[in-house]
């Protein structure tokens, strides 16, 4: 069985483009109608009052045409071909309705006989196109009619006149022969009128009649609206009494077909012309209610009583008329019951017919196995005619005990959804009367509890991107269509089509008949099959039934309300996640099966794999008509097609034309393996084609209709087929334009489509797993298939990059309730919501400038930069305080961090308060306040003074009037502002302390006086990412491991090292979360480059370290400081570099080397210098000293001939050959072996002494205690007492004993062995703790190790005596600090540095009332005197990292 599809030589159709329309996709053969006429509102371009032709509508009718369905399917599937040579043909396909004698007729003489036959109707512009075969919608087709037209009004203006006609929202322009050219035409119908009501006609052609506030335009009576009222009064005169004005309606219609009116009468049309006859008391109107119903009752002008029997007679005859055709009264529709049959006594008999019916059909299905499309129809109406039923006899049993009920049967709202879960079982309410009401309100109250405890339309599910709910509703149909090798039970065995949903048959888990032995979730999908026709064929209704749930939640979003706790108990069991949407309890099934809104996205989904190839729509194969999503029935195409477009240059959303010049595959689905195969591949082909590129819109002519696909507008004609055309299999429809050989209306191009929803993790884990799992199996055969394969097609972190629209257009609802934490939140101290601002269209529907333009200045502002004396600006501390301030008050009124006033208010007030601030401009002091907040020290000053604000009764009141009286208007609240910053500064300002030269008295004085209390404040501000501290839980500390494996990751992604079978091991949700924060911080972002050789490598959406966090690695040295020392010291160690004769750093380093180590320096002097100073001294000797000196500088010394050479001794030989790569990865790799059982304490102490017996027991108690987080020595050592030497060789004891292991996120903590599988992930049989450095083979990236220690060392080099917490400060934000201390270690064990202790007194003073300064242990670094040369040695022949060598 061959894995997809073969691929086949590209080929491509020969095509005219004249044949190449432009055609509205939602044309139809159904009756044309009245209100369909020439403009449609949707593509209305400009005025149409005017009286050129040219300003009329460009619009095709889209009721009027004639043209086959095989016409339009052969135009809509014809292949694009070159695109840019493709012209526009301005006439329409040849049809048989037009004659070879318009070839000798002028346009205008067929015009004229168009309006002279359409009489006092009138007709409009793109019907008379149509007769003459012009394309009206093009340009020039427009023309030609429109100069036509006017050429005969022109001609013969007292013949033919217009008049404008209001069609919905649509104004038209309708042309017509005037009555005075021929007023013998409408003598029979006056004459005919008189006849019939005894009087003369009361109604004139040409006369307007209005109906004022009743919602209906103008009525403009011509021949046929003459007609039409003659029509009815003569119904009236024949029938008497017309129930219902569909029944009028469809007999008007009727009779107007007869004489060879081609349009149907619309209901508002009716109604107008209703009202017009009983103005004149022709007709008699009457409204009644029928049961629940209320109906138009039209009698004859004789009837004046709307109650009286003639009327009541004509009510019950029309009701007994509508069952005998099984049509639902007043509407008509065809099912088997009605509502309102109780009302006529035949409720019981129709109940019979219709249960006879579906035994019937249950009795064959039994039988055969299957049945046909039809019958399934025919089931359906049973089913929704017994639905209806049940609803009413609930409303009616809910009334009878007193409650309120809507009459609505379509109610859809959450309070009538959530009732459905407190009713009873229809066997336990059959039982329930009167006496039951306290237990029904005990019952109302819980269910109120539950309803809290729901789940909304909020993605709170794991609700999938677009192509990838595609990707499972194609799956599920195939298996439920083709996939499924056992016969029975089918799918009409288990889900009965006729019964109720309530009514199917509960079957405990354990007993669900198993069609595909794996565990998946096709686990449990029956077969699908109807007879007579090919496998593939399936309704919605049953695609919903055998959805399994862990499917439906990651494809649907229900409108009703479901109880959270119910659903969470499937989706969180790893193996009834799988039970089918049928198999559900009664309650939860029927939820789910009868949301209209579920059914409207499968169908939406099923049209849109119909576009593409892989399914087509049906017919039901029956008269009847079905309008329910529900019902909708689709094929599964056995078949499918894609372009490998991964050759197309770069564009936005076209691929590079034509079409035939990419290669094609074509895929036969004979397994459910071959449906990956084609997903898969469309994926790689999709990541694999540039598209995207907003470089290259300029040159593309048109852009996307988003709408187009959009759930509800997207048009189904081009992919309805009949039952066999549906079955000899479909191609994609549309242009072909984009990628993979689709359409680029449906936007497939977009990685947004395709990157998989990862949260929550016990809803979407396994889908994530089994998702990477096929990609993985069918890799190598995809990757041969695209020729042009993007490297990072199926990276699992790229997939899970957070997009810019997901950092930016975060909901303040959903921010409240998921706030990840970023630095930025750590630091301020709450979580900051990042809401974009609403871009504002401008009148011509574009978008206004950008969001990102500076604000206009003012004229302040112009002044303010007319004072400017520097060019940037400049500020001082009391201006930065002061800004401080502003924003303190702001924040004490208003607890947010942004400024939420107009901006000009604290330029206004920065300039009053601080004269040396009037040349800054609000630009310039907004973003001074913003530097201000992102420090720390500043911020925990700003919240100081919010809490000092806290104190004054004037100030709280002031916040007191702004909660309870909210201000509006901008005014206000730039008033408020500034009288509540005014009380603020004299607030301070008076609370001014005593000098330091006061006395005691006075200053104790004024500390009562001022309710003032020394302490010391401790800042609550915690500047420590969070990845960089003590994990608070194992969710806390899966996030902390997955950011060294994301880093890691990312770093060696440009190496043929990189591998992602690390970050397998962790879940996916908390992977995108730290990718969350990593993009949030500035950390991570997305490939910008427009470099064509980094662009061949690099995909544009992938995922990358930011120059930022390049910055944190980078130093002020020479970038090549390590290489070139290396390099000069091979040279002087292998002996070929004899003589210094470079001025680079390596040779400034390797000579600077010789002043400190067992080397000696040689030099060698030419005599001809030293003759130099020789005759200098002579000829100077009786002269001062300064003249000889003089002299010196005055003479050519030529000091560039001196020959200076270094050697080396041997000791630098011996370490170098000590060091090596072996002895690096042996000391950074971080790995133990598990044991298959770990050890207990009673085995640790087996064989010990018992002094080591009770130390171990001891140490494994602080263990315990510290649970998985762990404990460092030193805090053990001040638990417990215990020497420092004592409690390392305990310690060592332990580990060897593999009872214990090292680890830690911000100090080296020792850990039970029983939390390794949280602290570790699994490599080749060997626990790694992850590093930025660890490979997927455990081992070490030396590269990047020596990239990272290099930086450390520097850091070290450049700050002698640094201590440790702020080198750790300085690298916390990439590095954790274990990092750090490990990076530390090494450099001290390659003797590069030397850690010291020392108790020094802290810098800070506390308290200034303190006499005796406290002291603390202080650990420091001292780099060595050989520092660099040493690092060089070991590391110079590591290359670094294409990462490290890129410019920041």
């Amino acid at each position: 069985m061959q894995m997809g599809g073969k691929r086949v030589k590209p080929t491509t159709k020969i095509g005219t483009a004249s044949k190449r329309l432009r055609l509205d996709s939602n044309w139809s053969e159904e009756i044309p109608s009245d209100k369909d006429d020439d403009f449609d509102a949707r593509h209305m371009h400009g005025d149409s009052s005017g009286d050129e032709g040219t300003r009329h509508q460009n619009i095709f009718c889209k009721k009027r045409n004639k043209i086959t369905s095989s016409e339009k399917a052969q135009m809509l599937n014809e292949p694009t071909g070159d695109i840019e040579n493709l012209t526009v043909s301005h006439y329409l396909p040849y049809s048989s309705d037009w004659s070879p004698q318009y070839l000798f007729r002028l346009s205008t003489d067929i015009v004229g006989q168009s309006i002279r036959e359409s009489g006092g109707e009138g007709m409009g512009r793109n019907e008379m196109a149509r007769r003459l075969r012009i394309d009206a919608t093009t340009k020039g087709g427009n023309r030609r009619v429109s100069a036509n037209i006017q050429t005969l009004v022109k001609l013969y203006p007292h013949n033919i006149g217009q008049f404008q006609k209001m069609e919905g929202k649509v104004r038209t322009i309708r042309y017509f022969w005037k009555e005075g050219t021929e007023p013998e035409k409408f003598t029979q119908l006056y004459e005919e009128m008189e006849a019939l009501i005894g009087r003369p006609c009361p109604f004139k052609m040409g006369q307007i009649i209005k109906f004022p506030e009743s919602g209906l335009n103008t009525l403009r009576l011509s021949d046929v609206s003459l007609t039409r009222l003659l029509t009815v009064v003569q119904l009236t005169e024949t029938m008497r009494v017309i129930v219902t004005i569909h029944k009028m309606m469809k007999l008007v219609q009727q009779i107007e077909e007869s004489k060879g009116y081609p349009y149907q009468v619309d209901k508002k049309s009716m109604m107008k012309v209703l009202i017009a006859l009983e103005r004149q008391g022709l007709i008699r109107v009457y409204n009644k209610e029928v049961g629940e119903e209320k109906i138009t009752i039209v009698a004859h002008r004789d009837i004046d009583d709307g109650d009286g029997n003639e009327v009541v007679d004509g009510i019950k005859a029309s009701v007994e008329e509508y069952n005998r055709e099984a049509r639902i009264f007043p509407h008509g529709q065809y099912r088997l019951g009605t509502k309102v049959l109780k009302a006529a006594g035949l409720k019981e008999e129709a109940e019979k017919e219709e249960e006879q019916l579906l035994n019937d059909l249950e009795a064959h299905l039994k039988e055969c196995g299957s049945i046909g499309i039809k019958d399934r129809y025919e089931m359906f109406r049973v089913q929704a005619n017994r639905l209806a039923n049940e609803e009413s006899t609930k409303k009616e049993r809910s009334k009878k005990r007193g409650q309120e009920s809507d009459s609505d049967e379509n109610d859809e709202e959450e309070v009538d959804k959530s009732e459905r879960w407190r009713e009873e079982e229809d066997e336990e309410r059959d039982d329930v009367d009167d006496s039951d009401e306290d237990e029904e309100k005990e019952e109302k109250d819980e269910g109120a509890k539950i309803t809290k405890r729901s789940i909304d339309r909020g993605n709170q599910l794991g609700y999938q991107p677009k192509m990838i709910r595609y990707m499972i509703i194609h799956e599920v149909a195939f298996q439920l269509t083709r996939g499924s090798q056992s016969e029975r039970p089918t799918l009409f065995d288990r889900f009965p089509p006729g019964r109720l949903v309530n009514e199917w048959k509960e079957i405990e888990y354990d007993d669900i008949p198993v069609m595909v032995d794996e565990e998946s979730p096709l686990r449990f999908i029956p077969q699908c099959r109807y007879e007579e026709r090919q496998p593939g064929w399936f309704m919605v209704q049953d695609l919903m039934a055998v959805l399994p749930l862990s499917l439906f939640v990651l494809v649907c979003k229900p409108n009703g309300v479901i109880p959270k706790w119910k659903i969470m108990e499937y989706l969180n069991h790893p193996f009834r996640r799988h039970i089918l949407v049928g198999d559900l309890p009664k309650k939860l099934r029927y939820t789910l099966m009868s949301d209209k809104r579920v059914a409207k996205q499968v169908e939406h989904i099923c049209i849109m794999l119909s576009h593409m190839g892989l399914m087509s729509i049906g017919g039901n194969g029956t008269h009847h008509r079905f309008v329910s999503s529900f019902t909708t029935m689709f094929y599964v195409s056995a078949r499918g097609q894609l372009y490998d477009t991964s050759p197309s240059e770069k564009g936005f959303q076209y691929v590079t034309p034509p079409l035939s010049r990419y290669n094609r595959y074509d895929y036969s689905f004979e397994h459910i393996s071959d449906v990956y195969t084609y997903w898969h591949h469309l994926r790689a082909i999709v990541a694999s084609t540039r598209l995207s590129f907003r470089s290259s819109v300029e040159t593309e002519g048109s852009s996307l209709t988003g709408r187009a696909f959009s759930i509800g507008t997207v048009d189904r004609t081009p992919v309805s087929h009949s039952i066999e055309e549906a079955e000899e299999g479909v191609e994609p429809i549309g242009s072909r334009d984009g990628c993979a050989g689709f359409t680029a209306k449906i936007c497939i191009h977009l990685s947004r489509h395709w990157e998989p929803n990862v949260r929550p993790h016990s809803i979407v884990s396994w889908f994530i797993s089994r998702y990477r799992r096929h990609t993985e199996s069918m890799k190598g055969i995809i990757e041969e298939r695209v020729e042009r394969i993007e490297k990072q097609w199926n990276s699992f972190v790229r997939s899970l990059m957070p997009s810019d629209l997901e950092l930016l257009k975060t909901k303040k609802a959903t921010a409240k309730k998921e706030i990840v934490e970023t630095t930025m939140n750590i630091r301020s101290g709450s979580a900051l919501s990042l809401e974009p601002k609403k871009q504002k269209r401008a009148d011509g529907g574009g978008i206004s400038k950008s969001l990102t333009k500076k604000r206009p200045l003012d004229p302040v502002d112009i002044l303010s930069e007319k004072n400017k004396m520097h060019v940037r600006s400049r500020f001082n501390s009391r201006e930065r305080d002061m800004l401080i301030l502003i924003r303190a008050v702001g924040f004490f009124l208003n607890p947010v961090y942004r400024f939420w006033l107009n901006p000009a208010v604290l330029r206004d007030i920065m300039h009053e308060h601080v004269p040396e601030s009037r040349s800054k401009t609000v630009q310039s002091l907004m973003a001074a306040g913003v530097r201000e907040m992102v420090r720390p020290h500043r911020l925990a000053y700003l919240q100081r003074i919010v809490r000092n604000l806290s104190t004054f009764p004037e100030m709280r009141s002031l916040r007191l009037d702004l909660a309870s009286n909210p201000l509006t208007t901008l005014e206000a609240k730039t008033a408020f502002f500034t009288n509540a910053f005014s009380v603020a500064n004299r607030l301070f300002e008076s609370q001014c302390m005593p000098g330091v030269s006061s006395s005691d008295n006075v200053f104790d004085k004024y500390l009562c006086h001022s309710k003032v209390k020394i302490s010391s404040e401790s800042s609550g501000v915690n500047v420590r990412p969070a990845r960089s501290r003590t994990p608070t839980s194992i969710e806390s500390l899966s996030s902390c491991l997955a950011t060294n494996l994301l880093m890691g990751t990312l770093i060696q992604s440009s190496t043929s090292a990189h591998s992602e079978k690390m970050v397998d091991q962790v879940s996916a949700n908390i992977l995108h979360q730290a990718l969350h924060i990593f993009r949030s911080d500035g950390l991570v972002s997305r490939v910008r480059s427009n470099d064509p050789l980094s662009a061949k490598f690099n995909h544009k959406s992938n995922a990358t370290l930011s120059y930022y966090f390049r910055t944190f690695f980078s130093h002020r040295f020479h970038p090549d400081i390590i290489d070139l020392t290396y390099q000069k010291l091979e040279r002087i160690q292998s002996g070929k570099y004899t003589h210094i004769i470079d001025d680079d750093v390596g040779v400034i380093i390797a000579s600077l080397g010789a002043f400190h180590a067992k080397k000696e320096i040689l030099l060698s002097v030419d005599d001809s210098i030293l003759i130099n100073f020789e005759c200098g001294i002579v000829e100077n000797d009786q002269q001062s000293v300064t003249k000889q000196i003089r002299y010196l500088e005055g003479a050519n010394l030529q000091l560039e001939r001196i020959e200076v050479a270094l050697e080396s001794g041997k000791e630098s030989v011996e370490e170098k050959d000590e060091i090596g790569c072996e002895w690096i990865d042996s000391m950074m790799r971080r790995s133990f072996t598990l044991p298959k059982s770990i050890p207990t304490i009673d085995d640790v102490v087996d064989g010990e002494t018992s002094n080591e017996a009770e130390l171990i027991r001891k140490v494994y108690e602080c263990l315990n205690e510290a649970d998985f987080n762990g404990i460092s020595s030193e805090k053990i050592e001040e638990k417990i007492g215990m020497e420092r030497a004592k409690l390392l060789k305990t310690l060592e004891i332990m580990r060897k004993k593999s009872f214990i292991f090292g680890g830690g996120i911000d100090e080296k903590r020792w850990i039970l062995m029983r939390y390794a599988v949280e602290w570790t992930i699994e490599l080749d049989g060997y626990r790694h703790l992850p590093r930025p450095w660890t490979l997927p083979n455990g081992s070490v990236c030396l590269s990047t190790l020596r990239w990272m220690a290099e930086s450390v060392l520097v850091a070290i080099v450049a700050q002698p005596a640094i201590t440790t917490e702020s080198l750790r400060f300085r690298f916390e934000f990439v590095l954790q600090p274990i990092c750090v201390t490990e990076l530390i270690t090494l450099l001290e064990e390659a003797k590069c540095v030397e850690t010291k202790c020392r108790r020094l007194e802290e810098l800070r003073m506390d308290n200034p009332f303190d006499e005796m300064k406290a002291k603390s242990m202080v650990t420091y670094i001292l780099p060595s005197i050989d520092a660099l040369e040493r690092f060089a040695t070991i590391f110079g022949k590591i290359p670094l990292i294409s990462t490290a060598m890129e410019e920041c």
